[in-house]
């Protein structure tokens, strides 16, 4: 079965299907989250983009 894209004009390239389905794992795993890991990854974010405020243009 092809995937098609958004727009139905183009089959989508085995990278971007890579890339969906990495997307789709990932989004299930954070489902999967119990409300105090969502807490401790928001936080894990928070403190590795801590600096990039700074640079914003």
């Amino acid at each position: 079965m092809k995937k098609y894209r958004k727009d139905r004009t183009e089959t989508c390239d085995p990278c971007e299907e890579r890339f969906e389905n990495g997307i789709r794992e990932i989004v299930d795993e954070v489902e999967g989250y119990s409300p105090e890991e969502h807490v401790e990854k928001k936080e894990e974010v928070n403190a590795a983009f801590a600096g990039c405020e700074d640079r914003k243009g």
